[in-house]
C-alpha cells in the first residue's frame, strides 16, 4: 500500500498547530499534463492570495506516482541542451529532478497548497544520489512540502523529493522556493536552510576552468526537456511582461550544464563509481539570453572524516566548490559545492539501480 516515505514522517509540520495527523497522500496513475497544470495555475493565481498570513495553514501532505520510466525523448533533449554524456545509459542527477516538474505543478495547483502557484522563485536545489540509475529503471517518485519559514525577503518553502527503485531509495532532492512578501509577517516553521556558517551562494572568486554559453533558444530547449514552460524562459516579450529585460535561462539548466561540464572535466577522470553524490546549489542572478558564461571550481577537501567519525572509518570523498559567472560582467548566476566519492582513494562499487 502506498504511503508517505519515512523521511517525511520526521519533517517539520508546515502548519501552525503542530498537528501531525494531517497526513494526506495523493497517488497518481499517470503524470499530470503540464498544459493543464499551467492553465489551472493561471486561473488560481487570480483567486488565491499571493502571500501567506498568520492564519495560513499548509497541509502535511504529498504526491506519489509509481513505476515511472524516463521519457526517452525528453532525456535525449536534456542530454543535448545540457551536453550530458550519452554513452553511459544512466540518468543525469539533474534530469531526475526535472521528472518532478509535473508533480510539483500538480501540488501547487491542488487544494493542498492555498497560495497562488505563480511567482515562486527557485532559490536553491540540493540533490543526493546514492548510486547510478539506469535510464530504463522503473522509479517511484514522491514530493511534498516539508517546511515553511520566514526569511528577510519573504517566505521560503521547502519541497522534499524522493525516488525509490525496487523499494530502495536512490535519489533525494530538496527544492527551496521564495515567495516575496516585502516583510516577514506570516507563518514560520522549519530550520534554517543552511548549516551555520555555510552559504552555497557566498562569493568565492574561484579560478575559471571552463567556458560555455547559453544561446537565445536555451530557455525553449530546456522547457522541452523538462516540461517547465514558465513564460519568462520562452520569449523576450513574455519575459518583459513579467519584469525581466529579456528571456532568462532556467536555473536548473545552469545547474545541469554545470554538472555535465564537471562530469567531463573532473568525474570522468575517476576510474570507479563516484556515488554517493551530494550537490548543493544556490541560484543567484538570472542568466539573460544569450549569455557567455564561465565555470570556476576548486577542491576544498579530500578524504576528510565526517564530524564524529574516526578518520579510518570515514568514507574517502572529494569536496569541490563551483560557481558560474557571466563572462563579460563577472556577475554570479550560480554557486555551490559537490561532494562525491573519490574512487582514487576508495574502493569501487558497481551497484546500479534498475
Amino acid at each position: 500500500m502506498a504511503k508517505i516515505p519515512e523521511s517525511f514522517q520526521n519533517a517539520t509540520d508546515p502548519g501552525s498547530s503542530g498537528d501531525k495527523d494531517l497526513h494526506r497522500l495523493e497517488t497518481l496513475e499517470t503524470m499530470p499534463s503540464m498544459g493543464g497544470v499551467l492553465f489551472k495555475g493561471f486561473l488560481l493565481s487570480m483567486l488565491r492570495p499571493k502571500k501567506p498570513s498568520s492564519h495560513t495553514r499548509l497541509e502535511y501532505s504529498g504526491i506519489l506516482i509509481q513505476g515511472v520510466v524516463a521519457d526517452p525523448v525528453k532525456l535525449d533533449r536534456f542530454r543535448q541542451v545540457c551536453q550530458s554524456p550519452r554513452d553511459n545509459r544512466l540518468l543525469p542527477p539533474v534530469f531526475i529532478q526535472s521528472m518532478f516538474v509535473p508533480l510539483l505543478g500538480r501540488y501547487l495547483t491542488s487544494s493542498m497548497f492555498p497560495l497562488s502557484p505563480m511567482g515562486l522563485i527557485h532559490t536553491r536545489q540540493q540533490i543526493t544520489q546514492y548510486g547510478p540509475v539506469k535510464e530504463d529503471a522503473a522509479l517511484d517518485l514522491f514530493c511534498g512540502l516539508k517546511a515553511m519559514r520566514n526569511v528577510e525577503k519573504g517566505v521560503e518553502l521547502d519541497f522534499g523529493l524522493e525516488v525509490t527503485a525496487q523499494g530502495e531509495k536512490v535519489w533525494m532532492g530538496r527544492s527551496v522556493f521564495l515567495i516575496k512578501t516585502g516583510s516577514t509577517s506570516g507563518p514560520r516553521s522549519g530550520a534554517s536552510p543552511s548549516k551555520a556558517g555555510q552559504d552555497p551562494t557566498a562569493d568565492t572568486g574561484l579560478p575559471v576552468q571552463y567556458r560555455f554559453s547559453a544561446n537565445k533558444h536555451t530557455g525553449r530547449d530546456y522547457a522541452k526537456a523538462s516540461g517547465d514552460y514558465n513564460p519568462h524562459h520562452l520569449y523576450p516579450l513574455f519575459a518583459k511582461a513579467l519584469g525581466f529585460k529579456t528571456s532568462i535561462a532556467h536555473g536548473m539548466w545552469t545547474m545541469g550544464r554545470t554538472l555535465a561540464a564537471l562530469e567531463d572535466e573532473v568525474f570522468s577522470k575517476e576510474k570507479s563509481n563516484i556515488f554517493p553524490l551530494v550537490i548543493d546549489t544556490g541560484f543567484k542572478l538570472p542568466v539573460y539570453l544569450p549569455a557567455p558564461l564561465t565555470l570556476g571550481y576548486a577542491f576544498q577537501s579530500m578524504g576528510q572524516a565526517q564530524e564524529g567519525q574516526k578518520q579510518k572509518d570515514a568514507p574517502d570523498s572529494a569536496d569541490l566548490e563551483f560557481e558560474v559567472l557571466n563572462a563579460d560582467t563577472r556577475l554570479p548566476h550560480l554557486k555551490g559545492h559537490v561532494q562525491y566519492r573519490a574512487a582514487l582513494l576508495h574502493g569501487s562499487s558497481d551497484r546500479v539501480s534498475a
